[in-house]
């Protein structure tokens, strides 16, 4: 349904079937029939291109902006909150290259991963929706690679893909290595639980060859970079994510 104009980051879910699409273009609800209402919409220049995006419990959206060129960064990236009436707040800024976000459980921490930064962060969750307290979850070292997607399991523990690392890595609620998994490619990008016992995992992975100063010494650029979804079968059990209440 969308084309090459509305590039796609991240998605949600709608809690009327609708989904929730994310990308550079801002912030969309796409129904089955292919119509498309604009939540968020991002302007040239403007402020909301989206890396990836999460429901929120009080039914909106978090999102994280980012501006890379070819050159690098211009400029840093915001973490919004976009209630389900379409309003913004900025929840905080200043950040490299925004990208995973995951929520615990009972919904009051939220983790928020800064790729460049080599960096996650975990914030007190407001019951509608803002954040506090920002404090370091966890520290991801050059040689493990860039912290990408997240997602956190039924058990509160916080899974990250590591992107030029092979790997997904599992820490405890205290920010403690629990667990590391080895993936087939180097470029892992993001996983999340499903299937009928929520005990699978699904790892996806890109397939384009980014070449950058932020690869891990030793990094072999003939390897095997992505492009596959990859299930993993587990003991652990995912969690439902929330959906939006946009009524826009």
């Amino acid at each position: 349904v969308l084309n090459r104009d509305y590039p796609l980051s991240a998605l949600a879910f709608n809690d009327d079937g609708r989904l929730v699409v994310a990308g550079p273009a801002g912030i969309s609800l796409l129904a089955e029939d292919g119509e498309m209402v604009e939540v968020l919409r991002n302007k040239e220049g403007g402020d909301y291109f989206i890396n990836d995006a999460l429901a929120s419990a009080a039914g909106g959206l978090y999102a994280g902006s980012f501006f890379w060129g070819e050159k690098g960064m211009e400029r840093t990236g915001q973490l919004f909150h976009i209630n389900p009436a379409g309003q913004v707040e900025v929840m905080d800024e200043g950040f490299q290259l925004s990208n995973g976000l995951g929520l615990s459980p009972d919904n009051k921490t939220l983790y928020f991963a800064d790729t460049m930064a080599h960096v996650i962060y975990a914030y007190d969750v407001k019951e509608d929706g803002g954040v506090a307290n920002r404090r370091v979850f966890a520290r991801i070292s050059q040689d493990d690679g860039l912290p990408d997607g997240i997602t956190v399991d039924a058990s509160g523990y916080v899974w990250c893909a590591l992107f030029y690392g092979g790997e997904v890595i599992r820490f405890d609620p205290d920010g403690t290595v629990e667990r590391r998994i080895a993936i087939p490619a180097k470029q892992v990008t993001c996983m999340g639980f499903g299937g009928a016992g929520m005990d699978e995992l699904y790892i996806t992975t890109a397939g384009a060859y980014w070449p950058s100063e932020y690869q891990p010494a030793g990094f072999d650029p003939k390897a095997l970079m992505g492009g596959a979804v990859y299930r993993l079968q587990t003991e652990i059990k995912g969690k439902p994510e929330q959906r939006c209440s946009f009524r826009i």
